[in-house]
């Protein structure tokens, strides 16, 4: 069988993508990539093809500009000479990839969607037949809308009809849906539309040895204290808590590793007990960590639960409010508002993740369900039997 796989450039979405693609490969299958020609170096060194493109393909799968009509239909235009050359049996896309959901209706390949840690759209089917009643629900239909109008623009642009269709049976869902996550975390699975499947977390990156950082790391051990792992991603406009983070963390008794090359703004003064780089590979940290900081972003999170650790998440949107609101609810994290935090706010919660049995328990619970939902293989089973049938694959 062969899985094309396309992917925005930036390290969230194609991570977990060479992951699934990796484990897909080893079965014999055949794996070619459609992403921007600056990734072709990780691609080639990963075992995989690239589709070759001109360096002014970039613009078709610049994260940043994935809402644009225009950047849709330049990446659809992409995928049909990707087709012509390569035949795939199946088409793997992410979220905010919406040329794979277009191309499906111009060719008879089906598409999956590799999601996040959270399923994103309205699910309730009594939303269909009322106004929002929460803040959390008002935040899903304006999400929902605002993907499907850049849908349906590049539809119009592209000379096809635009889609009407409600929250449960959306184009975005594709023929198959791959949540990155497990029933315990996710919550109230039934309202789910059929064809969401749950795979666990699909996590993958490369292997790097960084010297100093090992030797760092043998310091800190000799020391015995708490390591913190931090990942701060863009803030945007909302405040940002570095900060914060630096004034709560640098007279306490914790050693912090920082992977900071998502921030938007200043870094500032470095206290003794940071080591920062602009990637740090979270495998190499994770193991030797007690606790996570992050935006809420779905590496940093699934990073931290498939490690049995703690987490504060300072969620800073592209869909982390709801990914926090889940790890809080099953109690594996505190979530704090950006716009209530303060160095106190911070150092009282980081203590609490320490000290408390209960964050603890649970996240030994959640760790071991992934840990579960990881040994089944979910995702390459699943995209096999799409390849297979070429028809939507509806949860049992």
């Amino acid at each position: 069988m062969k899985f094309l796989f396309c992917s925005h450039s930036n390290y969230g979405s194609i991570y977990p993508a060479i992951g699934v693609a990796k484990r897909l490969h080893n079965r014999g299958h055949k794996i070619l990539f459609l992403t921007s020609s600056k990734l072709g170096k990780m691609i080639k060194k990963s075992g995989f093809e690239l589709v070759p493109c001109a360096e002014k393909d970039n613009l078709g799968f610049r994260i940043y500009s994935w809402f644009k009509p225009s950047t849709v239909a330049i990446q659809v235009k992409y995928l049909e000479d990707a087709i012509k050359q390569f035949a795939p049996d199946v088409i793997v896309g992410q979220n905010l990839t919406l040329g794979p959901l277009i191309t499906r209706r111009l060719y008879d390949i089906p598409v999956a969607i590799l999601g996040l840690a959270a399923y994103l759209y309205p699910a309730s089917e009594s939303l269909l037949k009322r106004s929002p009643q929460t803040e959390s629900e008002e935040q899903l239909v304006w999400r929902y809308g605002e993907m499907m109008k850049t849908y349906n623009e590049a539809c119009q642009l592209l000379k096809l009809s635009p889609s009407s269709a409600n929250y449960r049976e959306t184009p975005l869902l594709g023929d198959l849906f791959l949540l990155r996550t497990v029933p315990e975390l996710e919550g109230n699975i039934n309202t789910l539309p059929k064809q969401v499947h749950f795979v666990g977390d699909c996590l993958w990156e490369p292997s790097v040895f960084d010297t100093q950082l090992s030797a760092w790391l043998q310091q800190l051990e000799d020391a015995k204290k708490p390591l913190i792992y931090v990942q701060p991603g863009r803030s945007f406009e909302d405040p940002k808590f570095w900060p914060y983070l630096v004034d709560a963390l640098k007279n306490r008794p914790v050693s912090v590793v920082a992977s900071v090359g998502r921030m938007d703004g200043e870094i500032g003064e470095i206290p003794d007990n940071f080591f920062i780089r602009k990637h740090i590979p979270q495998g190499l940290i994770l193991p030797k960590a007690k606790a996570v900081i992050s935006s809420g972003h779905s590496t940093a999170v699934l990073g931290a639960i498939t490690h049995g650790l703690p987490s504060l998440i300072i969620p800073c949107g592209s869909g982390t409010e709801d990914i926090a609101e889940r790890c809080q609810n099953a109690g594996v994290s505190i979530s704090l508002s950006p716009f209530e935090m303060t160095a106190e706010t911070i150092g009282k919660a980081i203590d609490q993740l320490l000290d408390s049995s209960n964050f603890q328990t649970h996240c030994k619970v959640l760790q071991q369900a992934f840990i579960k939902m990881n040994q089944k293989n979910k995702a390459v089973h699943l995209l096999e039997q799409l390849a297979l049938t070429n028809y939507p694959l509806l949860r049992a």
